[in-house]
């Protein structure tokens, strides 16, 4: 639970992270506004080349060291630096200063205007652990996290269960906060079986981020508090290696499949069928723009060009997350695409670890692979994940005009400008196919009708401060 190697997003580390250490800032779902919370603000008044980070007086992380600027100072120039690897660093780039301009002020300094940069924070470097800690136990702080958060951390069992207790010194105490004096917490890769345990009184909430499992605690009558994502379920191509360096290759997989099929047939149609990489309901898409798909003779024609009529063949592996609906969607995957003359797919299953290890920017041995991507914003996450030199871009894919267009929407927080912006990235990934995006993201917060004050923020992180017990 060391922030610095640890993925700090809802559908992996982000929750339990969170518990233990709260959150600088955060970005409300409902408004896209990124608003603060250890922190008093964060703020940019020249169009973001420099940023203002003021802290609340009083706050110390649960050691009683301060969560004063040079704190925050410490824990980002760690993951500024390169030689200690941090998954962060990219966050922390374009930083060219941190100054400590009083106990609670931080000045950051960008070697580029970035006017998004405090949604790069709230995705990336919210999380803040004690110096103290760090410094007297780098490696064993991974166990034994101190952060400034609601809880902390006392048990992690081997099968991966965790508990965690009230905070005493916490710096809502005041106002009783938190109001549940331990959590534990678990992992379930069965959302229809978490449903299922929440709906017996057995849990009394889950995070959940599969269309099936949200559809079945509705089903169930349980509250459900859900966000609309931009990324998606995706099939995700090697764009520099063979066969998916050729963009007719990944244009015919993508012709031959269909994401309603996917949703009818592995999620009893609950999902949402994408269209691209931005949610339908994002400000920023543009609804007349459809990634084109489910044209099998296309698919046919293009794939008989490419195999000379099945006298040539084209073998590939997808990687996929060993999980029963995923590998049952990557076998649907295969079935479709091996009937045509020449096609040889075939499915390598792997545990999460693997599949992280696997499919990773530089390692080319991979073909295709199955993921899922939760951007709360377009920034950082599309940006991260399409622009040509980012150390996330996993598909390799590099298009200068796709660049260009990112920069410009990292430059403004005008809507229609990023909009703009936007619709010409999608327009660009239309016609490479880098990405077959067949579902939309979301996030749910799945609870018992004894919890409130469920509230999610990012791309699926329970601010556990505002949880209560109804009467």
């Amino acid at each position: 639970m060391d922030p610095m190697v640890t993925y700090p997003y809802g559908a992996v580390d982000g929750n339990r992270m969170a518990a233990v250490y709260d959150v600088l800032v955060w970005s409300d779902p409902a408004t896209g506004i990124v608003r603060p919370q250890l922190a008093d603000s964060f703020t940019s008044a020249d169009g973001g080349r420099t940023w203002i980070l003021r802290l609340r007086a009083g706050i110390t992380f649960s050691d009683a060291t301060p969560l004063d600027a040079e704190a925050v100072r410490f824990n980002w120039e760690r993951h500024h630096d390169v030689t200690n690897h941090s998954l962060q660093y990219p966050a922390t780039v374009d930083i060219t200063s941190l100054q400590v301009t009083d106990p609670l002020t931080l000045r950051v300094v960008l070697s580029r205007p970035n006017a998004n940069f405090d949604r790069i924070v709230a995705r990336q470097l919210s999380f803040v652990g004690s110096p103290t800690a760090i410094r007297s136990d780098p490696v064993g702080v991974g166990r034994k996290p101190v952060g400034a958060g609601p809880y902390m951390l006392t048990d992690w069992a081997a099968d991966g269960k965790q508990v965690y207790v009230r905070n005493p010194g916490y710096w809502q105490r005041d106002r009783g906060l938190p109001r549940f004096e331990r959590l534990t917490m678990e992992v379930d890769p069965d959302a229809g079986h978490t449903a299922d345990e929440v709906s017996a009184g057995r849990l009394d909430m889950s995070v959940m981020f599969a269309p099936d499992g949200v559809a079945r605690a509705a089903e169930r009558r349980l509250a459900v508090d859900q966000i609309h994502l931009d990324g998606g379920a995706m099939l995700m191509f090697n764009t520099v290696a063979t066969p998916f360096g050729d963009p007719n290759v990944r244009k015919a997989v993508v012709l031959a499949l269909s994401g309603a099929d996917l949703n009818n047939t592995y999620f009893k149609g609950a999902g949402a069928v994408a269209h691209g990489i931005f949610s339908a309901a994002s400000p920023v898409a543009n609804g007349q723009l459809v990634m084109t798909e489910n044209d099998p003779e296309q698919a046919r024609a293009l794939f008989a060009q490419i195999t000379a009529d099945g006298k040539r063949r084209l073998p590939f592996v997808m990687v996929v997350p060993n999980t029963p609906t995923l590998v049952k969607v990557a076998e649907h995957i295969r079935d479709v695409l091996n009937r045509f003359p020449g096609v040889d797919a075939q499915i390598q299953a792997a545990d999460a670890v693997d599949f992280i290890r696997t499919v990773r920017k530089g390692d080319w041995t991979w073909n295709a692979a199955l993921t899922q991507q939760w951007f709360s914003d377009p920034e950082p996450g599309v940006y991260d994940f399409l622009y040509s030199a980012s150390s996330t871009n996993l598909t390799g894919y590099a298009n200068p005009a796709v660049d260009k267009a990112l920069d410009n929407a990292r430059a403004t927080v005008d809507l229609v400008a990023r909009r703009e912006a936007y619709t010409a990235v999608q327009m660009e990934l239309n016609r490479d196919f880098p990405v077959w995006v067949y579902q939309e993201s979301q996030a749910a917060a799945v609870s018992s009708p004894s919890i409130g004050g469920v509230e999610l923020c990012d791309d699926g992180i329970v601010m556990w401060d505002r949880l209560e017990r109804r009467v």
